[in-house]
């Protein structure tokens, strides 16, 4: 069988997230008020001294909204988000043609997947994968099956139990 391989990188890449992230700090450099706004949202207040405070809080948090709803609803925006969403598609349905090798028909094709440890971040700062997108993409090609991995060195593929014969002690 080959070895398949696949990055989360990669696929960004190929989906053009990249590319449009560059042209959206492009756009927020070219407007202050917009970083302005967004860095008055980050802006964490913990203990307010007293209720006027709080409210002008408030206050500067819908004045941050009337700047960000328009930039963020401009068409611009729109298309990169269609360009993020086309390309992921395209770049996940491709990944899924090649691990079945062109075959479209689930009866044919049998896939066993795993959680790949439930992280929902990457090693040592790279991004993750769509791994859910990636299993749903498959789903549609080929009889794709959830494996647990938990314990998979120790436990029995035939009974399922873990015996303590099969641990190797270091």
């Amino acid at each position: 069988l080959p070895i398949l391989q696949f990055s989360g990188p990669a696929f960004y890449h190929d989906a053009k997230y990249n590319l449009t992230a560059a042209k959206e700090r492009a756009w927020k450099k070219a407007r202050p008020d917009v970083v302005a706004a967004e860095d008055n949202l980050t802006k964490t207040v913990k203990n307010y001294d007293n209720i006027r405070d709080a409210e002008e809080r408030m206050v500067g948090l819908w004045d941050a909204m009337d700047v960000l709803i328009p930039f963020y609803s401009d068409n611009r925006f729109k298309n990169t988000r269609l360009t993020r969403f086309v390309g992921a598609r395209k770049a996940l349905s491709a990944i899924a043609l090649k691990m079945t090798d062109g075959r479209t028909d689930p009866a044919t094709t049998v896939i066993a997947v795993g959680d790949w440890g439930g992280s929902a971040s990457g090693i040592k700062g790279t991004p993750c994968g769509p791994h859910r997108r990636l299993v749903r993409e498959l789903q549609k090609v080929a009889t794709v099956f959830d494996v647990d991995e938990d314990y998979t060195s120790k436990t029995c593929w035939s009974c399922h139990r873990q015996q303590l014969k099969n641990m190797v002690a270091k």
